[in-house]
């Protein structure tokens, strides 16, 4: 029990390092072309809350979006940039998304299968709902907080909504696609190796 304790921890500061790291080194975690952002830190929460369960992936949420309403304060490239120093925009809607996502892992990861294929179909598609609940949270917290950022009215207009658009297509189809691909393959060979101990 108090291995299982001290492993448990040791998972959780390997996840809140590799979420610091990408956090704070430029271009790493958070990255921007142009008037667009995004982020691969979901991919990062998804496969912890995929190898600790719901705890975990809070945890590890929690991490995420502290780090980037910090970073919003920091280091604001875009205009919408400056939302993320509202919490109800940064870090409640990650919190959220890392609970979340920890309880469909719980589900899929405690489900029989009768082959490693399907399983990792079953992983797959629970990292990508998991995205998606991602972005759809943050931007809908970034829709309604929109009054509530006095900064951001001279951008409001036709252009803005469009850009707007383009970016949460272009970040949800790139954490989806980092999801679908990447995450399923760490989660399976980390999952493993954690039994194994």
């Amino acid at each position: 029990m108090h291995n299982s304790k001290i492993r448990q921890m040791t998972v959780y500061a390997m996840f809140f390092a590799i979420i610091t790291l990408m956090s704070f080194v430029p271009s790493l975690g958070f990255i921007t072309i142009g008037p667009v952002s995004f982020t691969l830190i979901p991919a990062v929460v998804i496969i912890c809350a995929f190898t600790t369960g719901w705890k975990g992936g809070l945890f590890s949420g929690l991490a995420f979006g502290l780090f980037s309403m910090i970073l919003s304060y920091m280091a604001a490239v875009t205009p919408w940039d400056i939302e993320f120093q509202n919490p109800l925009v940064s870090i409640l809607p990650r919190a959220v998304f890392g609970l979340v996502a920890g309880l469909i892992a719980e589900f899929v990861m405690k489900k029989e299968f009768k082959s490693k294929t399907t399983q990792l179909i079953f992983i797959s598609l629970g990292c990508g709902i998991s995205t998606i609940i991602h972005t759809l949270l943050v931007f809908s917290m970034m829709i309604v907080c929109i009054p509530l950022t006095p900064v951001l009215e001279p951008y409001i207009g036709t252009t803005f909504w469009t850009l707007l658009a383009t970016v949460i297509s272009v970040n949800g189809l790139i954490e989806i696609s980092l999801a679908l691909i990447i995450a399923p393959v760490v989660i399976k060979t980390l999952s493993s190796i954690l039994k194994k101990k």
